[in-house]
């Protein structure tokens, strides 16, 4: 079952200030009341989206697993969806594949997308490992999650643009009191190949969710 927030954990003044600080290098003011302010009801399991860059996992990482370390430890449990910009651009480059954007869209070929598949699986992989070494349970989540059709394949490659969300695998995680850890990949329908997103993809909950702020 979901942690759920317990009374003494928004209401102490200590520990809201200890929240705000953490939440406040992840989203704006406005953005942390509303998490706060979802998270301070009790009649429901609460917990919120997470977005995060390679750029944050490349320079931040112990910054980010002791935040969302402690979101899990009083009850907030986090949902994180990851991408891996830094790492791939270095990986593609020392690939010889020379990267081009398109209306800010990184155009993503066949040869690209293996090594995106890579990337994304090793960020994922050292965000989890980081995370069970600080005594927090995480789930690795790298497919069967999003479902998507390509933007425009043409013009962007193999770049998809999500259509459905399985939430199984999400559910599976939080049931257990483990962080989900979902890598910004999509897959197809049909053939279920993989296609690379130009950015990490809302979750369609019950209630509208974007960069830290909570949905129930």
């Amino acid at each position: 079952m979901t942690p759920i927030l317990h009374p003494h954990a928004v209401h102490d003044p200590q520990t809201r200030q200890t929240i705000v600080r953490l939440l406040s290098s992840m989203g704006s003011a406005k953005e942390i009341q509303q998490y706060l302010k979802r998270f301070s009801q009790l009649d429901a399991a609460r917990f919120a989206v997470v977005k995060v860059g390679g750029a944050v996992l490349r320079d931040d990482l112990e910054a980010l697993v002791s935040s969302l370390a402690f979101l899990q430890d009083v009850g907030l449990t986090p949902i994180v969806i990851h991408g891996a910009g830094p790492q791939l651009d270095l990986e593609l480059a020392a690939a010889g594949i020379e990267k081009q954007t398109i209306d800010g869209l990184r155009v993503t070929s066949p040869q690209a997308l293996a090594i995106v598949r890579r990337v994304f699986h090793a960020q994922n992989l050292k965000l989890v490992e980081a995370l069970q070494a600080s005594d927090a349970r995480a789930t690795s989540i790298v497919s069967g999650v999003f479902e998507a059709d390509y933007l425009d394949r043409e013009r962007y490659g193999l770049v998809g643009e999500v259509r459905r969300v399985e939430l199984a695998p999400i559910q599976a995680s939080l049931q257990a009191g483990s962080i989900p850890v979902i890598a910004s990949l999509g897959e197809t329908r049909g053939d279920r190949s993989s296609t690379s997103m130009p950015t990490s993809p809302p979750m369609p909950w019950s209630g509208s969710c974007s960069r830290t702020r909570s949905c129930s």
